[in-house]
């Protein structure tokens, strides 16, 4: 009986690695419908002892895109076929390290001249730059590339350095744009970076840092001015902004072009901030906001929860006023959609019976959730 492989991107390294050299194939991967037709071809050619050396060169570069950078570059060694099929490869993890960084990019500009998701780990910023953006430029050049994402927290970016292939419309195809811990010379280089790129659906700026003040992107100034910019981007899903303070955005007008946003990771949101989020953006389905330095009511989320379609909330510095029982019952006749449920014991009103423990707190709540939503909403209770 024939077996097919998911090509998920959740699926392990070491999973794809099986198709060519492990005698089982493993059937616990899922299905990816996008993908079904090479990972049935490979399949019959396990079955009927295909040499994995002769198999048709787009299977063996869709299989080499599972896998890490430098098992790539070996399995170029391996014949001139699978040197071929390197060309097809269309994602790819590249960690930098420390050492032999040029060699690695001068191989990726050689051989990787397709991908349309790039992931790059840089982990020292001593390294030519000018390398990096003669890759990214063929990569840009193509019109493919759709997903980039860069982890880099001792590489200053600027809109003169290695990156300015993305800056403006040079990319416009681009759907996903992650950068973790990343720090940018000025805002105007971020500014330039969003610029343009109408088509993005997935923005993160988790702990972006400016000129090595790691407060400064707190600087209402700076939030200010990159609102504007950040509502062009009009066709945005997600949006993860975890260290930025919400509250010291213009959220009326950050909000007002994102009509079409799904998931927001933020902190440091207050009532008005949520207040601009209901009225914009009612596709909502996710909404998660940490370290809140001002008091986030529960009527500003119960007024969020009636006007979207949340199924996960996370809102653990939420302030109640009177019992966290009848705070979430409220919470699951707000919203019919609401699953999953993280709030603080803030919820319950340090006035309201204050002879129960906060362990016999939180059981209150959690039975009081599953009565007044039939089971169907999780509630998880932060205790601090």
């Amino acid at each position: 009986m024939k077996r097919r492989i998911g090509n998920e991107q959740s699926c392990s390294r070491e999973k794809a690695r099986a198709v060519f050299f492990h005698p089982v194939i493993d059937s616990s991967l899922e299905q990816h419908e996008e993908r079904e037709h090479v990972c049935t071809a490979v399949v019959e050619a396990k079955d009927n002892d295909i040499n994995p050396l002769t198999m048709p060169i787009d299977i063996i570069g869709a299989v080499f895109s599972f896998l890490e950078f430098d098992d790539v570059a070996k399995c170029s060694l391996v014949s001139s076929d699978w040197s071929k099929a390197i060309s097809s490869v269309d994602n790819l993890k590249i960690d930098l390290g420390k050492t032999v960084i040029e060699k690695k990019l001068r191989f990726a500009i050689k051989h990787l001249r397709n991908l349309t998701k790039i992931h790059l780990i840089c982990s020292n910023g001593d390294f030519d730059s000018d390398i990096m953006e003669e890759f990214l430029s063929i990569c840009i050049t193509s019109k493919k590339l759709k997903s980039f994402s860069l982890d880099a927290p001792y590489f200053i970016l600027s809109i003169e350095n290695a990156l300015k292939s993305l800056f403006g419309d040079d990319a416009p195809n681009l759907e996903l744009f992650r950068f973790s811990g990343c720090r940018f010379a000025t805002i105007s280089d971020l500014i330039d970076l969003l610029r343009c790129k109408k088509q993005l659906k997935v923005l993160d700026l988790s702990c972006i840092r400016f000129n090595d003040d790691s407060t400064y992107r707190n600087q209402p100034g700076v939030c200010r001015a990159l609102s504007p910019y950040m509502s062009e981007l009009r066709n945005l899903e997600e949006l993860n902004l975890f260290g930025w303070d919400l509250q010291h955005f213009d959220e009326e007008k950050l909000f007002s072009g994102l009509k079409l946003l799904k998931k927001l990771n933020a902190r440091g949101a207050n009532d008005a901030s949520l207040a601009a989020l209901a009225k914009h953006c009612s596709h909502l389905q996710m909404l998660g906001i940490t370290d809140c330095f001002s008091d986030i009511s529960i009527h500003a989320v119960l007024n969020v929860l009636r006007k979207s379609r949340i199924k996960t909330l996370r809102v653990p510095y939420v302030t109640g006023t009177g019992s966290g029982v009848v705070h979430m019952k409220e919470v699951c006749e707000a919203s019919k959609t609401i699953e999953n449920v993280t709030v603080g014991l803030r919820l319950w009103h340090s006035t309201v019976n204050p002879t129960i423990s906060w362990k016999e707190k939180e059981e209150l709540m959690v039975q009081a959730t599953a009565e007044a939503s039939n089971n169907r909403v999780n509630l998880r209770v932060h205790v601090w």
